[in-house]
């Protein structure tokens, strides 16, 4: 285990970059440092500018998406304007449920203008979650069935389960089998996976496979309540 939140030093051992600026400003001021130049301004802008970033997607990846926003708000031209900022941005929106903010933001990015590339897949499968998460199951499995047909082969295993998991909320259990094994194959610690496969399984008449999967998806997401739902049903 690591001490402090998610991995971050404790408080009192963080670098502020704000405070290190400007206790590097009050250097050159006394004289002890001689002033940046244009170039090393600008480096020092934009490591700091990656710091955030950095820090941004850390948060994120733990569940703390205020504080992700908060940390892209103040990132500064041009890696503000990256497509990939903005794209993490729309996420962290779409994950506190600030649908219309998210689609908003994708609309911004034209997400239509990029088929058949790595930023027009993740612009569809966000566009997919918010169509989920509004209720509109049926037009979130198309977005990404679409990707599929595109991909063939080569679909992602982040596709293959985004499809299992749809179907499994459409009631489609039998046609959510293949995608959802498919994409443990590629992860099989993936605990959404096996939560989606042990729904499956339980609907497909066999409570002992669903019970297995239940109970590896619960150690590894134990907070999950619908595995723990599918586990008292299997057992």
């Amino acid at each position: 285990e690591v001490d402090g939140e998610f991995g971050l030093h404790p408080p009192d051992l963080r670098i502020d970059p704000e405070a290190s600026r400007e206790a590097l400003a009050h250097l050159v001021a006394l004289g002890y440092i001689e002033a940046f130049g244009d170039d090393e301004e600008k480096a020092r802008r934009e490591t700091e500018d990656a710091n955030r970033l950095q820090l941004a997607h850390d948060c994120a990846d733990a569940g703390d998406l205020e504080e992700a926003l908060r940390l892209i708000g103040e990132l500064r031209p041009p890696l503000a304007d990256e497509t990939p900022v903005r794209l993490l941005e729309a996420n962290c929106l779409v994950g506190l449920r600030r649908l219309a903010e998210g689609t908003t933001l994708l609309d911004a990015l034209d997400g239509a203008a990029m088929p058949n590339t790595t930023t027009g897949r993740r612009v569809e499968l966000l566009r997919s979650r918010i169509d989920a998460l509004g209720g509109r199951v049926a037009e979130a499995l198309a977005r990404v069935e679409a990707i599929a047909r595109t991909d063939g082969e080569a679909a992602s295993p982040e596709v293959l389960a985004r499809i299992g998991e749809l179907r499994v909320a459409l009631g489609r259990h039998a046609e959510a089998e293949a995608p959802l094994e498919a994409a443990l194959a590629a992860n099989p610690e993936d605990a959404a996976v096996l939560a989606a496969l042990a729904r499956v399984r339980l609907a497909l008449g066999d409570p002992e496979a669903a019970a297995d999967l239940g109970l590896r998806s619960a150690s590894l997401a134990f907070t999950n309540p619908r595995v723990h739902f599918v586990l008292g049903e299997a057992f």
